[in-house]
């Protein structure tokens, strides 16, 4: 019962992070400690891969390969994660709504000011290095990352930040599998 209070970071990449994500999405919406185990268990056996496959077989690739209609977003990636959260037990009117940062402090507040900060890494399909954090950090600390947190968009001219389960879905993806 302890490990929580005293872990100081957690991180991961792929599927570690997505743990990691969905665990702490669960604790920011379940104090019930059975109601906790039973989530765990129904992530457990879910069956998110399915999802993946059904939309890169289907919609994903009539939308990606052939360039049949615009998607705006709402692909493979965008269901399973999705569905993580409804696992979770997050409500759907927050899924896509909080900022990665926004929503751990959520988490942060609700444990009394007592929980890990997070830290995911991805790579992109060029090579380059990603890394979404829940504490700020210099240039330096992950030399050639690109910090995901916060970034400036182009086409709004603004800086914006990645949804909390788009940050955890940048960590596993695989190119041509899950965008």
């Amino acid at each position: 019962g302890d490990f929580m209070k005293r872990t100081v970071v957690m991180s991961g990449v792929s599927g570690g992070a997505v743990g990691i994500g969905n665990y702490s999405a669960l604790v920011a919406n379940e104090d019930d400690p059975s109601r906790l185990r039973e989530a765990i268990e129904r992530i457990g056996v879910s069956n998110v891969l399915s999802t993946e496959l059904t939309y890169l077989m289907g919609w994903d690739m009539l939308r990606e390969y052939a360039h049949f209609g615009n998607y705006r977003g709402k692909d493979r990636s965008y269901y399973s994660m999705q569905k993580h959260a409804k696992n979770v037990g997050m409500p759907l009117k927050d899924y896509n709504s909080y900022g990665f940062s926004e929503y751990w402090e959520r988490t942060y507040d609700k444990r009394k000011r007592k929980y890990p900060l997070l830290i995911m890494n991805t790579t992109s399909v060029a090579g380059r290095q990603g890394v979404v954090a829940t504490v700020r950090f210099s240039d330096s600390t992950f030399a050639g990352a690109d910090n995901l947190t916060q970034f400036y968009d182009n086409e709004t001219g603004s800086n914006v930040t990645l949804t909390y389960y788009g940050a955890v879905s940048t960590t596993n993806r695989f190119p041509l599998f899950s965008p």
